[in-house]
C-alpha cells in the first residue's frame, strides 16, 4: 500500500529531521521519532531522499553535492522570508510550488515549507 504524505505527516518528518540535523537524519531514526503506525522505513527513506534533493535544488547545488546543516538553515530562512512577503502581499502564490512565490530559489523553498502540496502522490510517484 502506498503512503500519502499529509501535511501532518510531513510536519512530523520535518520535526524529526530538524532535531537530528540534515546530515545525521537517517530513515530508521526518523521513523522511530515520528511514531506513526503502518509507516515503513522505506516510506521515510524515499521522502528523505526527495527532501534532500529538493533542498539541494533550492540551494542551487548539484544533486551529488553534500548537504550541510548550514544549507538547510539558509533554505529555511529563505522559506520564512518568502512566507512573510506573501503575507504582506508582496508576492503572488506560484502554483508550481503550492503557495510559494515566484522569485527564484527562495520561492521554490517556500513551496516545500507549505502543506505538502509538492508531495502529492501525483507529483512524486513511488
Amino acid at each position: 500500500a502506498r503512503l500519502i504524505w499529509t501535511p501532518e505527516l510531513h510536519a512530523r518528518f520535518l520535526s524529526a529531521v530538524h532535531q537530528l540535523g540534515i546530515r545525521n537524519a537517517v530513515p530508521k531514526t526518523i521513523l522511530q521519532m515520528m511514531g506513526v503506525d503502518g509507516m515503513t522505513r522505506e516510506n521515510v527513506a524515499s521522502h528523505l531522499q526527495k527532501y534532500r534533493l529538493y533542498l539541494k535544488r533550492v540551494a542551487g547545488l548539484p544533486p551529488n553535492a553534500p548537504l550541510s546543516n548550514e544549507t538547510l538553515s539558509q533554505v529555511e530562512n529563505a522559506m520564512q522570508g518568502q512566507h512573510m512577503q506573501q503575507k504582506l502581499g508582496l508576492l503572488k502564490p506560484d502554483p508550481a510550488f503550492g503557495t510559494g512565490g515566484s522569485a527564484g530559489p527562495a520561492a521554490a523553498a517556500a513551496g516545500f515549507g507549505q502543506p505538502c502540496n509538492s508531495y502529492s502522490p501525483a507529483a512524486y510517484p513511488g
